[in-house]
């Protein structure tokens, strides 16, 4: 994927108006807004930000917030600088707001990745303390570079801004445990010592981990469980490429469930694709019938496992 070109507008009034045209002319009318990490050039961030739009089929704005990185691997302190700027926090805290309010978007979804999740947070803190505070839809926080002091304190005010916080964690993110020895402070990305808090869906993705660093889960070897949140709001019960685990009987979720990746991806993608678990129940039942024994079997296995999924599920968010 290729930044072919770069629009600059008028103003914040003319770019949510422009926003809002898109999603005006979407059947979901969906907007996630993306904060990139640490290391990150405004081209990068924007190509991150357009595959993850394809990644995930949207129907509807993908918005890209760019906050200034020096986007270079020795300037961390300074990055680290900039992600504590009272008034870029306050910038991003009014953006998030603004997205929310004047998109004419049904759902409105956050997902920051490493360094861009204390953005989130603190931004987060700000809305939270408004009388007219806006509620986000899904919010993932992606390999957090973010202290677990600071996110603790922090989070019983922001829970109640959005319907619902996933955590994406791991024991084999070495970009985060570098960052803890740096910082004198373990992060909330590192699945080595897991943060389970009421309220907080914490993912361990070590068991799917790709890659050198193991810091880009959630948009490579996780993306189904990502599509499946992005996508249904399923719970994690809900997604059976998850088991239950436990942190001093706090329970929390890990990659290792029983059923197959592939299938799982497939079914959730049925649903999208047909708007409800019984359209797409039904576009299975209709194709079982005209093709072969083998593919009547596959099919088969995928319909027993939509049905399993969606038992208590009859028509899940983000259906039209």
């Amino acid at each position: 994927m290729v930044l072919n070109s770069v629009t600059p507008y008028a103003g914040r009034d003319a770019f949510f108006q422009t926003v809002s045209t898109v999603v005006d002319a979407t059947e979901r009318r969906e907007v996630f807004v993306f904060i990139h990490g640490y290391n990150t050039s405004f081209e990068g961030a924007a190509i991150r930000t357009a595959q993850l739009a394809v990644d995930m089929n949207l129907d509807g704005a993908p918005i890209l917030y760019s906050w200034p990185s020096r986007a270079s691997l020795l300037g961390y302190a300074a990055d680290t600088d900039t992600a504590a700027d009272e008034v870029l926090i306050q910038d991003v805290a009014d953006f998030l707001t603004d997205v929310a309010g004047r998109t004419g978007a049904e759902r409105v979804h956050l997902v920051a990745h490493s360094m861009g999740n204390r953005f989130l947070v603190r931004a987060l803190d700000r809305i939270a303390s408004r009388a007219d505070r806006v509620r986000f839809d899904e919010v993932v926080m992606a390999a957090p570079d973010v202290a677990v002091d600071e996110f603790q304190d922090t989070w019983p005010r922001i829970m109640n801004t959005g319907e619902r916080f996933t955590l994406y964690a791991s024991r084999r993110d070495r970009a985060l445990q570098i960052s803890a020895r740096i910082n004198g402070m373990h992060r909330i990305g590192d699945a080595r010592e897991v943060v389970v808090n009421t309220g907080l869906q914490t993912v361990d993705t070590t068991a799917a981990s790709a890659g050198l660093l193991g810091h880009d889960d959630f948009a490579g070897s996780a993306l189904a469980d990502f599509r499946a949140v992005m996508w249904l709001s399923l719970a994690p019960d809900q997604r059976c490429v998850l088991e239950t685990a436990e942190d001093d009987g706090r329970r929390y979720w890990a990659f290792g469930g029983q059923c197959p990746e592939q299938d799982f991806g497939d079914v959730t993608q049925m649903v999208r694709a047909n708007g409800s678990v019984e359209a797409a129940l039904s576009k299975l039942e209709t194709d079982m019938i005209s093709v072969g024994v083998a593919a009547r079997q596959e099919l088969g296995r995928k319909r027993d496992l939509l049905r399993a999924l969606f038992t208590q599920a009859a028509s899940p968010a983000g259906a039209p």
